[in-house]
């Protein structure tokens, strides 16, 4: 009985000495607190132990700090619980020493890591600072971490702008545009030189560009009227054009109209694929993929680049065209090519279509149709059906091994008539693990009677995709081919993030012959490197030739810090290397306003081709052009001019940066604004040195305040706003619209008035003066500050400092209502939640203090 008295009396000691409310001297006081070195507060409210120098912390303001508003804490059981995030936790301050509070606990500072799993407290006494690590997250760290993977996702996606954001200069029947003559002459004192016009203009309400040549023939280049804004993600174009079909097809460009771009098609064919479009004549395109640089070409007087036998590496590559136009500038178009685009939701209806003739063959009167329609019967199932009457290159097989550097473009091309009746379904599972995807599509030709059947399969296992498919062509279509079916099993898949893979079988019977290969490649790339090593295996057919190939491209080489595309491949024969081998190398520099050069060479076993063309930027207008090539037929040295020159018609005087004629321009005014009416009179002062800003491209305005800025994007939302370095820190622009979006070959006006900048201030002011500033946080913390503009249009928002006061910073001149909102559990009345205020223009800001909040009442539910 004696032993179990002392236990007894061992377990109150104990327990009170564990547990114990604090007794002593204390007094409010602040000190910064740190929470997992996210949370910071400088003024933080807590209870001063000044003999042992120790905070206090309150559970439920430490709860408020930490956004974990739906704890509650429960005074007569010692805990604080509820749901912090998206778990439910509870905490007990049974263990420590506290002081209590109406409603709030507040408990000893390094006893805080017996209420929460922690990894660290640390009272700082020299800086009067609390630093606290837990082991779990806080919601405010939750709620950051989603803030942050949001915000990356929307600077990859374009941000939709309100349109009371947006300028955006009106449609027209017709401008006087902008024209670009245009001078070539690459091998001076030959008499080949080029002169042509190109005029790019806003007719009937719709984009027009058109280029004319006047040597070395009388010829019209390109001509086109588009609509890009009259149906819905499409457009209208009335000229030249590409015809949207399968690839076999082998279709060129016509002139005539078209209504783009629903694809309706595969355009996607495993293992290669073509990439095409048009650009302006001479201009280097570069193609990229992943990032990587595969290849460039100059564009010919046809204005159309193509690229053929793109290796496709996986489903989701992304292919990004680099246009660089002769003024310096660069125009970037994205792709994307994916293997279900053709699916449409249920009910949805798309369609597209294209008539007109070959712009190259001037003896083919025969016009060429493309008419598609398709329709989702389910969201995963679609129909279409469509009728095409189009001209097909008809193919030319080379030797693999030939050299073909300075292969000749402007030889004849056979070509053959391909009147077809398309009939096609695309489906898709349900599954969203292992999705399957089906194509099957019959073309009936109606000249000949009979018909191309094509089907594929796609299915996804995990980061692994097993492709299969299969061709039966027509008569017709096995010219054009050179095949009478073919068949394709491909399974592409990754063995880490940067190593991919893929092995196939491919089989095409062709008249002759019957040709079966086995193979694979290995893909190894990085953000701006890549290598990709291959090999093709016959298992059947005449040519027994075991091909290996390797290339390597590298997107970010430097010389001298000189940044170099570099591009290299090898084919060879793997029995015979020494007599079939194939090697190439591309390089270039490419993006400079003054200096580009590139260099491609070819070589066999036997021979070798080089060529090397070197274009420096004399002026904004003139280019000086060199080239080198070496072929079978000896060296050839040219050295040439390239000169051509924006005008803007509607202002021919202005200086122009020489933009790209399907680019915009922005002008206006900056002024002072003294009365705050937006608009320029008499009393207002024009502003010089001011840098205006839309997106990437900048102005300085003159003495008279007018700024002009050129060679803006087309059809982008792009942000314009005053350089704030160049401007008064006490003024700030008024303009109401912050964004622009032009129309090709179109300017647009808008003044910019700098008005002065006042600030708002006030109090939260509680009935009473017994409420201590311990009391004080939990509600001050949970205050927000919104000024709101006549319309109701949120203009700022804030919380309210610890010391209970707030201050709107750069205010505009212009009538406003004050709110306080309280986001917080308990009872708080305010005597009025809301106030007006006129803040008035003059030369200078002004301060309005006074606007104050009072709380009538407040409890603690």
């Amino acid at each position: 009985m004696k032993l179990r008295g002392i236990l007894i009396l061992f377990l109150i000691t104990g327990t009170l000495l564990l547990s114990a409310e604090f007794k002593g001297e204390y007094e409010e006081g602040f000190i910064g607190i740190e929470i997992n070195k996210i949370v910071e507060h400088t003024f933080f409210p807590v209870y001063m132990d000044f003999k042992e120098q120790e905070p206090y912390v309150g559970l439920k303001n430490l709860m408020v700090l930490v956004d974990a508003r739906a704890m509650e804490l429960d005074i007569t059981n010692k805990k604080i619980s509820g749901r912090m995030g998206e778990e439910r936790k509870e905490f007990s301050f049974e263990d420590t020493t506290y002081i209590t509070r109406e409603n709030e606990v507040f408990v000893k500072g390094s006893d805080l890591g017996k209420v929460f799993p922690t990894k660290k407290i640390e009272w700082d006494t020299e800086k009067y600072t609390l630093k606290i690590e837990t082991v779990f997250k806080t919601p405010v760290e939750v709620y950051l971490e989603s803030e942050e993977r949001r915000g990356n996702i929307e600077s990859r996606e374009e941000d939709e702008v309100a349109e009371d954001q947006l300028y955006r200069n009106e449609r027209k029947l017709f401008t006087p545009g902008v024209i670009r003559p245009r001078y070539t002459d690459t091998d001076l004192g030959s008499g080949d030189e080029s002169v042509s016009l190109r005029y790019d203009t806003h007719l009937l309400y719709g984009d027009f560009s058109s280029t004319y040549f006047f040597r070395p023939d009388s010829d019209l280049g390109s001509i086109s009227l588009t609509y890009n804004e009259v149906l819905e993600n499409k457009s209208i174009v009335a000229g030249d054009s590409f015809i949207r079909t399968y690839d076999f097809l082998n279709t060129s460009s016509i002139r005539g109209g078209a209504i783009q771009p629903w694809f309706g098609s595969s355009n996607l064919e495993i293992g290669a694929t073509t990439i095409k479009g048009f650009a302006p004549y001479r201009s280097t395109v570069e193609l990229y993929q992943n990032g990587t640089l595969l290849r460039f070409q100059t564009v010919g007087e046809n204005g159309q680049y193509e690229f053929n036998d793109v290796r496709i590496e996986g489903y989701e590559d992304s292919y990004t065209i680099k246009i660089f136009n002769f003024d310096g500038t660069i125009e970037t178009r994205e792709l994307r090519l994916l293997s279900n685009r053709n699916i449409l939701k249920k009910g949805q209806f798309e369609y597209l279509g294209a008539i007109g003739k070959d712009p190259d063959d001037d003896a083919d009167d025969d016009l060429q149709y493309n008419v598609k329609a398709g329709y989702g019967i389910t969201d995963r199932l679609t129909f279409a059906v469509g009728y095409m009457d189009v001209l097909s290159r008809i193919s030319d097989e080379t030797d693999i091994f030939a050299i073909d550097l300075n292969d000749d473009d402007d030889d004849e091309v056979e070509t053959v008539n391909n009147n077809l009746v398309e009939a096609a379904f695309y489906y898709t599972t349900v599954a969203k693990k292992y999705p399957t995807y089906f194509e099957f599509a019959n073309l009936y030709d109606t000249n000949e009677g009979d018909n191309t059947h094509i089907g594929i399969i796609r299915q996804k296992i995990n980061t692994n995709t097993l492709s299969l498919e299969v061709y039966e062509y027509s008569e017709v279509n096995t010219r054009v081919t050179g095949a009478e079916r073919s068949y394709l099993a491909d399974w592409r898949g990754e063995f880490s993030r940067n190593l991919t893979y893929n092995v196939f079988y491919s089989q095409r019977d062709e008249p002759s012959d019957d040709i079966k290969n086995i193979g694979g490649n290995l893909f190894l790339r990085y953000p701006e490197t890549s290598h990709t090593f291959g090999v093709q295996y016959p298992i059947s057919g005449d040519d027994e030739t075991t091909v290996l190939n390797y290339s390597y491209s590298n997107g970010k080489f430097e010389i001298f810090k000189i940044p170099i595309n570099i591009v290299l491949s090898a084919t060879v024969d793997a029995e015979d290397p020494g007599e079939n081998a194939l090697y190439s190398l591309l390089v270039s520099k490419r993006g400079s306003k003054k200096f580009d050069v590139s260099f491609e060479v070819e070589t066999d076993t036997e021979e070798y081709e080089f060529s090397l063309e070197v274009s420096y930027k004399l002026t904004n207008w003139l280019d000086i052009l060199g080239e080198v090539t070496r072929d079978e037929f000896g060296t050839d040295t040219k050295f040439g001019i390239d000169a051509e020159k924006t005008i803007i018609l509607e202002k021919p005087f202005v200086k122009n940066s020489n933009p790209s004629p399907d680019n915009s321009w922005m002008e206006g005014k900056v002024f002072l604004d003294y009365d705050g009416d937006k608009e320029m009179d008499s009393e207002d002062i024009p502003l010089e040195g001011v840098i205006v800003n839309v997106g990437r491209r900048e102005g300085t305005s003159d003495s008279d305040g007018n700024y002009f800025i050129d060679d803006i994007s087309s059809y982008e939302d792009e942000k314009i706003e005053v350089d704030v370095t160049t401007i008064d820190p006490l003024l700030e622009a008024g303009n109401e619209k912050k964004y622009v979006r032009l129309y090709p070959a179109r300017g647009g006006k808008m003044d910019i008035p700098l008005q002065p900048i006042s600030i708002i201030m006030g109090d939260i002011i509680f009935p009473d003066n017994t409420v201590g500033d311990v009391e004080k946080f939990s509600i001050l913390n949970k205050l927000t500050i919104v000024l709101k503009d006549e319309s109701g249009r949120v203009v700022k928002k804030q919380k309210i400092e610890p010391e209970g006061y707030y201050m709107l910073e750069r205010v505009l001149p212009g009538r406003y209502s004050v709110e306080v909102i309280y986001n917080g559990e308990d009872r708080v009345e305010f005597k009025e939640t809301s106030k007006e205020v006129e803040v008035r223009a003059g030369k200078y800001g002004d301060y309005y203090e006074g606007f104050n909040f009072e709380i009538k009442s407040f409890s603690y539910e």
